[in-house]
Formats: structure tokens, C-alpha cells, sequence
């Protein structure tokens, strides 16, 4: 065989013929072993091969005998960053750049290598220089967004990809990191426009069908992300994205024993996987095994630091398991590693308003799912000490309880000379009339004066700048309609004499990880109840057939059923003021009964809600109401004990 030159190798090479290539430059080699093209194209060839370690090996060979040649180097640094050596390759990069500082390829890769080290100030400085230069050069743009993202400016990262998408619609690689940024960022719908467009430039990609998957999960398209998941396992049975999108899946559905199930089978074949252990301790810690959430998930944290979200979810396992000042400790180093992750500010919130930080609680409440994305619509700063002449509009965000439970913060702005105006639920707006809780009092729908100050209800704590040793204001004053009180109060003296005692038992969305949900069982509940004297009224709402006869058997009396009321929020405001007690989960029905000045016996699981803290027999919120608290363990029983020797004193 003839000596090959190198013009047959390069041939060879750009032609895809990588096996041939190689037999030319082993050939070429054998007879000159010297020949620095001839090894600077054999490390090419191992390292589009997948061999990084023997490309270092013939790009060193190649840079001795050639030491400025930049693309020497530049392809040396490349082979060290996919060998693991990313220190040493910024040094072959620097001395490329050095030898030719137009070299773009080099300067990219110089970017990655920082980036790597994770000196992403260096990285981005890198990625820009290279976009200032050759502003198509679409890799730089998409890293450059990556380190943004990676360095808590987020949004900032968001905005950049989508300028890309926009200007580059079949940039497939930008769809991708935008949509699982806007995944990360609790976005699921507009991830999934992403995945989508991404899929049709390229529909056989299986990491898209992987992070649609796990959009569609986080949107609550369950059975679209259960197909998509189990047509990716069929091809691949071990696909671990797939697999963890499944048990993510089962875990939201609230199938426990099954997505434990997927996750150990995960964690057997992938012990170091981040994702898999840091979800894997996110559903233990809900079944109050602590020590286990908290082992696992620091586990996650020793392969991946400074990974926000394994941070985020050892927070509310410390939380949970009672470590609430560890746990602030963790949120807050979280937070400072991703300025802008939205859930962990609101997560932490929720504990600091538990623990009494009432400040800092009324500050980060601003990054609540309700209305993370509308900041920039509403008003999100301090309102003056005088508002005199000016107009506040303020807007109810969450659920009927939460309206009535915020608007205690009304009286503030008000009392401050404003104007006020405030847009409600339609079903509570006749209620918040007779409240005369502002000046107008509008349903959701109906136009407003654009050029007013407008915040929405539960950011009124940070507007009117709640302290934490400053008394909280009482819950508003709502007088009931007195024709419905007066129906209502014929029916309970039909059922027999008071005391009349209204029960609930259960509140809130089943089945969902991520939903608030309350509930005592409704046989313990009766059978805590048992003995005491009264008339049992059922306020539960949707109770399932034959439960209140099943109630009604284990308490040995009858239990009244007026479940029908909370088809109307009148009837159903007027029978909570009626009632002598009320024993419940928290519901809207407490917050009914508080405005009429009642107080009640509510049964708080745990972790409770924020507006019952996170310890104590009584909350601040709630004067005079009792609190009753499941165990860490999850166990009711001493405290369905506690309620049944109250009640019989």
C-alpha cells in the first residue's frame, strides 16, 4: 500500500469515513511518525469516537512538534475539556487565543471549560466575546443563556432563549434548554410549546419526548404524560429519564407505594442520580420518614452541591421533621445560589410566616403560584404612609378563604386616606358589601381604572409593611343576612336543642402531592366526638355516599345533614355564625365563622398551613380558636384524644 497523503485522510474524514481515515493516518504514521497533521487528525478522529483520552494523547503529540499552531491547540483544549481535565484545557485554550485570538472556536470552548471549573463570571465573559463577534453563532448564545440561568438570573436566561427561538425558530437546542427552564421554573404550559415546536424539527429526538413528559406531568396532563412515558419505556426499558418522568407521575398522582417502588428501581441502576434521590426524599418526607428524606437527599447534595432544587426539598424535610431554623439556614443558601427559583422564596415563606416572621413571610408571599407572573402587571412595592387623593385597587388571588382571611389588611390602607376598591369572587361580593370593606366593591370581570394602584389581597401584609412585633390587625366583620339566619335557625331547631355542633372533616384536592389537603378520618373523628352532648350538624362538603350515616354511627347520634348550604355561600355563612361549636379541618367555613366573631376547634395536619405556625395550641390569626395538631409521625391519636376530653369538660 502506497503512502497516504494527507489530502486522501482529510477526504476520508469530511466524508464520514471514519474507520478509513484512521487506517490512512495509521498508515501515514507508520511511515512518518513525526508528522504533526497527521496526528492532529488522528486525535480528531478518536475524539469524534468517543476516545478523549487517546485524542489528548496524539493532539499533545501534535502541539510538541507544533507548539503555536492554534488549531493545535484549540482541538488539544476541547479533547482535555471531554476528558475531564478542564483546568488544563483553559491553559491549552489561553495559549490557542494567544497564538490567534480571532480563533472563535477556541474562545467558545474557553467558555465551556470555565463554565465547567464553575467560574461562570469567566464563561460568560467568554460566550459573549464570541457572540459580539459572530452574532449566528447560536452555541455561544445558548451557553451564554445557561450561565445566566446557572448564576440565579433566571429570567434573564428566559428572555435571552427566547429571543433565540424567535429569531431561530428551528434552533432545536435553544427550545430545549428554554423549555426546561421554564420546567424548572414552575412554567409546565409554555415548556410544552417548546417541546412542541423542538419536536417538529426533530421528531425522533427521545430526550424532547423526555422533557415533555415531564412538562405534561408538571401541567397536570397525566394521562398525555402517562402515554408519551410509556411509549418511550416500551423502546427502552431502562431509559432512567423515563423512568423517573413515571415515578414523578405516580408521586403527583399520589400513588406513594408505586412511585417508591419506581424510584428504588432507579436508584438501584443509577445510585448517584440527583433527580431520582432528591424526588425519592421528597415523597418520604410526606410519609414522616425523616431520617430517611434527609439521608437521601444529602446524599443527592454530595454529587451535586450547589443543585437548588435538592436544597429546596432538604428545606421542607428539615421543616417538617421541626429543624424550622436549619431549615431557613438551607432555604436561604438555596436562595442565594438561585435568586429568582420562585418556589423555594414562596416555600420559605410559608415557614417564616409559621415561626412568626411575619416580615420576611410577607415579602417572599409575593412568589405564590397565584401570581408569581403577574408581578410586572401588578403593584409589588410599599405603599406610602399617606395615599391621601390616590386610588388602591386590590385584586383577590387565591381561594374564598384566603379573600376574607387578607382583607384584614384593608382597614390599613384606608386608614391611610386612600380611596379603595376592591375586586372579589362574584359569590362573596354582597357579603363584602354589608363588610364595607372599601369604598366600591367589584366582582372579577369588571373594568377598572387602569391608572390606579393595584396589588393583589395577599400582598397587602409586604404593602402596608407588616412587622413582625407589630400586633396583626382583627379579622374582618361580616354581619350575616338576616333572612337566611332566620330560615336556617328554624331548621336547627327542628333537629333538637342546642348546643349545635358543626363537623368537617375533610377540605382541599385528594390524590395530589402537590395540593393542599386535609383530612381526619371521618370514624376516629366521630369516635373522638362520641359522648358529647349537642345536635351534630355536617357542614363536610361532597361528602361520598353513605358517609354521613357511617359518621352518624360510629358518634351514636344522629349528625344532621345540611351539606346541601354549600351549594350557597349565604346559607352557608349564616349556619356557621348559628353554630355553638365548630369542630373541623381547616376550611372556608373557619374563616366564615371568624368574621362573625366565632371561634372553632380546628384539627390541623401536618405540616399545617402558615396561618396555624408551626407549633403552639393557638394561633395569632385566630384568637380564642383552639388547635388541635397531628403528630409529626402522622399519628391523630393523641390528639383526637386531646379534642375528646376538651369537649367533655
Amino acid at each position: 500500500m502506497a503512502t497516504p497523503t494527507l489530502n486522501e485522510i482529510v477526504q476520508a474524514f469530511q466524508a464520514g469515513q471514519l474507520a478509513q481515515a484512521e487506517q490512512l493516518c495509521d498508515a501515514l504514521l507508520a511511515q512518518e511518525p513525526q508528522n504533526p497533521d497527521a496526528l492532529h487528525i488522528l486525535g480528531g478522529l478518536m475524539l469524534q469516537r468517543g476516545n478523549a483520552a487517546q485524542a489528548v494523547s496524539n493532539l499533545t503529540k501534535a502541539v510538541a512538534l507544533a507548539p503555536n499552531n492554534p488549531l493545535y491547540l484549540g482541538n488539544l483544549g476541547m479533547a482535555l475539556l471531554e476528558a475531564g481535565s478542564a483546568r488544563d484545557a483553559i491553559e491549552a485554550l489561553k495559549n490557542a487565543l494567544t497564538a490567534e485570538p480571532n480563533h472563535l472556536d477556541a474562545r467558545y470552548n474557553l467558555g465551556n471549560a470555565y463554565r465547567a471549573t464553575g467560574d461562570l463570571g469567566a464563561a460568560i465573559r467568554e460566550y459573549t466575546a464570541v457572540t459580539d463577534a459572530a452574532p449566528d453563532y447560536s452555541e455561544a448564545w445558548n451557553n451564554l443563556a445557561l450561565c445566566h440561568a446557572e448564576s440565579g438570573r433566571t429570567q434573564q436566561a428566559i428572555e435571552m432563549l427566547s429571543i433565540i427561538t424567535e429569531q431561530s425558530p428551528n434552533d432545536t437546542q435553544a427550545r430545549t434548554n428554554l423549555g426546561k427552564l421554564l420546567l424548572q421554573f414552575g412554567r409546565p404550559k409554555e415548556a410544552i410549546v417548546q417541546f412542541d415546536a423542538a419536536l417538529a424539527v426533530t421528531p425522533q429526538d427521545g430526550n424532547l419526548h423526555n422533557g415533555r413528559a415531564a412538562a405534561l406531568v408538571d401541567a397536570d396532563r397525566f394521562d398525555e404524560a402517562e402515554a408519551v412515558i410509556s411509549a418511550i419505556l416500551k423502546g427502552s426499558p431502562d431509559n432512567y429519564e423515563a423512568l423517573l418522568n413515571m415515578a414523578n407521575l405516580c408521586s403527583k398522582r399520589g400513588q406513594i407505594d408505586a412511585a417508591e417502588e419506581l424510584f428504588k428501581k432507579i436508584i438501584t441502576s443509577y445510585p448517584n442520580a440527583v433527580g431520582a434521590l432528591s424526588n425519592y426524599a421528597d415523597i418520604l418526607w410526606r410519609q414522616y420518614r425523616y431520617e430517611e428524606a434527609e439521608a437521601t437527599i444529602r446524599h443527592a447534595l454530595e454529587q451535586q452541591p450547589d443543585r437548588t432544587e435538592s436544597s429546596h426539598i432538604l428545606a421542607v424535610a428539615l421543616a417538617a421533621s421541626g429543624k424550622f431554623d436549619e431549615a431557613l439556614a438551607v432555604f436561604d443558601q438555596a436562595i442565594e445560589q438561585t435568586p429568582d427559583f420562585a418556589d423555594t422564596i414562596f416555600h420559605r415563606a410559608i415557614l417564616e410566616y409559621g415561626c412568626g416572621k411575619f416580615e420576611a413571610g410577607a415579602r417572599d408571599y409575593r412568589k405564590r403560584l397565584a401570581v408569581r407572573h403577574e408581578a410586572n402587571r401588578m403593584g409589588n412595592d410599599r405603599l406610602a404612609d399617606d395615599l391621601s387623593g390616590q386610588l388602591i385597587v386590590v385584586e383577590g388571588d387565591q381561594g374564598l378563604g384566603d379573600e376574607i382571611f387578607f382583607l384584614r389588611f384593608m382597614a390599613e390602607v384606608r386608614k391611610r386616606g386612600a380611596q379603595t376598591c376592591y375586586i372579589a369572587d362574584p359569590r362573596l361580593v354582597p357579603m363584602l358589601e354589608r363588610a364595607t370593606i372599601a369604598d366600591k366593591i367589584i366582582a372579577k370581570g369588571m373594568e377598572v381604572d387602569t391608572t390606579a394602584t393595584r396589588l393583589y389581597v395577599g400582598d397587602l401584609p409586604y404593602a402596608i409593611g407588616l412587622k413582625d412585633d407589630g400586633a396583626l390587625p382583627s379579622p374582618i366583620s361580616i354581619p350575616p343576612d338576616s333572612d337566611r339566619v332566620a330560615s336556617i335557625q328554624k331548621q336547627l331547631s327542628g333537629f333538637g336543642p342546642p348546643p349545635y355542633i358543626g363537623v368537617t372533616w375533610r377540605a382541599g384536592t385528594a390524590g395530589r402531592r402537590d395540593a393542599i389537603y386535609k383530612e381526619v378520618s371521618a370514624a376516629d373523628f366521630a369516635a373522638a366526638l362520641k359522648g358529647t352532648s349537642g345536635t351534630f350538624i355536617a357542614m363536610q362538603r361532597l361528602p361520598a355516599p353513605g358517609e354521613i350515616e357511617s359518621f352518624s354511627e360510629a358518634l351514636n347520634a344522629p349528625l344532621h345533614n345540611l351539606t346541601a348550604l354549600n351549594k350557597d355561600l349565604e346559607d352557608i355563612f349564616a349556619l356557621s355564625g348559628l353554630l355553638d361549636e365548630y369542630v373541623c379541618v381547616s376550611n372556608t367555613n373557619v374563616h366564615f365563622r371568624t368574621a362573625q366573631g366565632k371561634t372553632c376547634r380546628v384539627l390541623v395536619p401536618h405540616p399545617p398551613e402558615f396561618r396555624w405556625m408551626v407549633e403552639g395550641n393557638e394561633s395569632p390569626w385566630f384568637t380564642g380558636t383552639r388547635i388541635y395538631r397531628q403528630g409529626r409521625d402522622g399519628d391523630w391519636g393523641p390528639t383526637l384524644s386531646a379534642l375528646k376530653a376538651d369537649l367533655s369538660t
